[in-house]
């Protein structure tokens, strides 16, 4: 869960950096990837055949208000206005027989009544993370005044090449990470997740990965996975990730077990995805051993989610999902007078038992409508979204769409010293309510 300053730890405070220092810095990390490029190339021989480029782009404008409940520490404002205009470019091609590659560069100008936007408000252009350096990305503008906020940045969102030497593969640069089989439910979804409110999952954020793939057959393949982490500019191993991935086909399902080092635990993981009787079948799970004990006292702990869709010929889809988080908090109250139950706010999800539904139709060819719930089972709360979309031509969609939050607003509590902190009585009943509209144009 983040709250309105951007943070998932409510006393972090937002590191402010010199844009023209950030911009003339010496970026080791894109050094590198750009020499490793040219030295794979070179080593998987000449360009045979056609070499083909293609530039495609996107804007998008946002405007949302949203009504926070009433809690001074963590919405010091009862309603916020925000509006973000975001501008993708993308390239993206082949190298004849032996490479695809990709770039992708966003430009996002924002504006808050609150601090830096994220979560549900989150316009597209602030992804920013412990896996992607930050020499890629340029904050242009940065002010904040006692009632708004306004920022602009411009990242290198996506920068990689996939090289073919059959029967292997290498993937190196930026690039996003998802090896979730759920839609909504994803706890192996490790790098850069989408929060549980999140309406933007247009584009998923890359990482600063390599990946090496094996393919011993057509049904199956090997892989290992590094991904990079970050302390500000430094590399740091503690967030970095090593991962060993094996996919293969059996019982007309497809199947992935993966284990290795996930930043500072070690971690053993499996998915499968399937279909019977028209209906998809999907599920994963992981179970971690962190090198020190969580908050809850275990020295391991396990994630599971599994999930049912079902596509109708009348253009109706149909999703229903659910999670356990063995590591979940069991006394939601206790999120900030605890210190160490705070870790899992890093997840974005607090509690244990979680449900999902999900539903979509297209009305006619030009409109389609959305409707999506999340509940947290412990505590009872929910938030509900929704979303209209009209196209208006081939390359312009107008969206209206909102969220609703249900269940106990947070309260205040003293400490010893007069030290006041909030207390969460539920999880979604924390999250405030919005209304937002949205303009897509693409070329």
């Amino acid at each position: 869960m983040r709250f309105c300053n951007g943070s998932t730890d409510p006393s972090s405070r937002l590191e402010v950096r010199d844009p023209a220092s950030q911009w003339c810095s010496h970026s080791v990390i894109a050094r590198v990837i750009v020499f490793s490029v040219l030295f794979l190339l070179n080593f998987s021989g000449p360009v045979n055949g056609e070499v083909t480029a293609g530039f495609t782009g996107g804007f998008r404008g946002l405007s949302m208000i949203s009504l926070n409940p009433d809690q001074e520490q963590l919405y010091p404002n009862r309603e916020d206005l925000y509006s973000g205009w975001i501008l993708r470019l993308m390239l993206d091609g082949t190298l004849g027989s032996i490479a695809d590659y990709e770039i992708n560069i966003v430009n996002d100008l924002s504006y808050a009544t609150a601090s830096p936007v994220s979560g549900a408000f989150q316009t597209g252009g602030q992804v920013s993370g412990n896996h992607r350096h930050p020499d890629l990305e340029l904050i242009w503008r940065d002010n904040e005044g006692e009632d708004e906020y306004i920022r602009g940045v411009s990242a290198v969102d996506r920068l990689n090449v996939k090289l073919f030497m059959d029967p292997f593969e290498m993937s190196l640069g930026r690039k996003p990470v998802n090896l979730s089989t759920c839609f909504i439910l994803t706890p192996n979804d490790f790098f850069q997740p989408f929060s549980p409110e999140s309406f933007n999952r247009i584009y998923k954020p890359g990482v600063d990965m390599v990946k090496l793939t094996w393919y011993p057959g057509n049904l199956s393949d090997i892989g290992l996975l590094a991904v990079a982490g970050y302390n500000g500019d430094n590399f740091d191993q503690s967030r970095s990730s090593l991962l060993a991935r094996w996919v293969f086909s059996a019982w007309k399902s497809q199947w992935m077990v993966m284990g290795g080092t996930l930043g500072s635990k070690d971690v053993i993981t499996g998915a499968f995805q399937g279909e019977y009787r028209a209906m998809g079948l999907r599920g994963e799970f992981n179970i971690s051993f962190p090198d020190e004990t969580d908050f809850s006292g275990k020295d391991q702990y396990i994630q599971f989610s599994a999930g049912i869709d079902h596509y109708w010929a009348n253009n109706l889809i149909l999703v229903v999902e659910y999670m356990f988080r063995e590591n979940g908090i069991v006394d939601i109250e206790d999120l900030f007078t605890d210190p160490r139950s705070v870790e899992p706010l890093e997840e974005g999800y607090l509690g244990r038992n979680y449900l999902a539904m999900s539903a979509g139709y297209e009305w006619y060819p030009l409109l389609r409508s959305d409707l999506s719930a999340v509940a947290n089972l412990d505590d009872n709360s929910m938030i509900l979204t929704g979303t209209l979309l009209y196209s208006i031509s081939n390359e312009s969609d107008f969206v209206i769409g909102g969220m609703l939050s249900l269940g106990k607003e947070p309260d205040t509590q003293t400490l010893p010293g007069d030290i006041m902190v909030p207390v969460l009585r539920s999880e979604f009943g924390s999250y405030p309510d919005s209304l937002f509209i949205e303009m897509r144009l693409y070329f």
